[in-house]
């Protein structure tokens, strides 16, 4: 995964292509060559945690700064990446498998891919779905979503004395991330035609309700939640969904479908504070996928309830650290990172004890 600013050797059109394969692939590229190729994680996490690629011009999302969310693959590959580690690493910690279809390359990457696993009993009709929505909305999404502790977001794109231009990426890092799982139960409310007249699809309303998986007892992860699904004049499908806690909308988030209408893979995206009008954070990636088109809150709760005893301190981050970072102390001495690649490498201690970032700082 390259960003624009990182490759001058191939146009956008082709590093856009490559990223979308990538994508659809759907099974980041890890296993490498190090003595020939960078990680790829730090880029990623580069791309995802620099707020200069979330303003109005990208209307927040994985899209690009056209205003037309016209999507910018090379921000799917890059959150695909961030959440494959982290998801990986959960499972790891945790002894759970729970990834998405990005097991097998390709699988689940088609239109009409999806296959719903049945929750009910069979003398229970579900009666959700709802016959005029054609993206298949109505049922049960699990979702993931990864952040950085807000004090190295901020250290990372403002506290840095680095100059580095507009057009130019900020250095790559390796630091832990906190990770959450969220059931998202949704119903559609409207079907309606799509203002655009060139756009055949509708726009179609839900509302729902998330609940931690993990941490059932995270405030910042059980909410109400509403939002819409309409076609793009590309012809992707976008999710816009918004967190609300008493009635006061706080999250929203912008994602594609990958694999098109129906597809099993699921949406990738950014989440982010609904007034984040000055680039100010938080913001992270955001992915979900549907399980089933049925909801069996019952069931839903055994779930929760069996996932509630494991405490989410307790989960190793990508780098094998506690994913809330050190909340105090001196942070210790600065990690050597192994440097196959001759890659000067800079150690950040951040102010306060709150983690390590690891940076290139020149390339021979």
């Amino acid at each position: 995964m390259k960003d624009r600013a990182r490759d001058h050797t191939k146009s956008l059109p082709a590093r856009q292509a490559s990223a979308k394969l990538h994508c659809y692939s759907g099974v980041p590229i890890r296993h490498i060559d190090p003595t020939r190729y960078h990680d790829v994680y730090p880029y990623a996490m580069s791309v995802v945690y620099d707020m200069r690629n979330y303003t109005d011009h990208s209307l927040w999302g994985p899209f690009q700064p056209d205003g037309e969310a016209s999507v910018d693959w090379e921000k799917m590959e890059a959150i695909m990446i961030v959440l494959a580690k982290n998801l990986q690493s959960f499972e790891t910690a945790a002894e759970r498998a729970l990834r998405p279809l990005s097991i097998q390359p390709w699988l689940g990457c088609q239109r009409d891919s999806f296959r719903s696993l049945e929750l009910l009993d069979e003398l229970r009709p579900s009666g959700l779905r709802h016959e005029e929505d054609p993206y298949n909305i109505s049922g049960s999404w699990m979702r993931a979503v990864t952040f950085l502790d807000y004090h190295e977001l901020s250290y990372y794109n403002w506290e840095i004395d680095l100059e580095i231009p507009d057009d130019q990426p900020r250095p790559p890092i390796s630091t832990v991330e906190a990770i959450r799982l969220i059931m998202m139960e949704l119903e559609v409310t409207s079907v309606k035609p799509d203002p655009d007249p060139n756009q055949k699809m509708p726009v179609v309303t839900f509302k729902g309700i998330s609940r931690s998986l993990h941490t059932p007892h995270d405030p910042n992860a059980n909410s109400n939640i509403r939002g819409c699904v309409r076609m793009t004049k590309e012809g992707e499908v976008r999710w816009t969904t918004c967190s609300v806690y008493n009635g006061e909308e706080r999250w929203k988030s912008e994602g594609i479908q990958v694999g098109g209408v129906r597809s099993a893979r699921g949406v990738i995206g950014h989440w982010f504070d609904k007034d984040m009008d000055n680039q100010q954070g938080p913001a992270g990636p955001s992915m979900h996928w549907k399980i089933s088109n049925e909801i069996d809150e019952a069931k839903v709760d055994e779930w929760i309830e069996s996932w509630g005893s494991d405490s989410d301190s307790d989960f190793q981050g990508p780098n094998g650290d506690d994913d809330e970072g050190d909340e105090g102390g001196d942070g210790g001495d600065g990690v050597e990172v192994e440097n196959p690649m001759g890659i000067d490498e800079g150690v950040l201690q951040i102010p306060g004890g709150m983690g390590m970032l690891f940076f290139t700082t020149h390339l021979q």
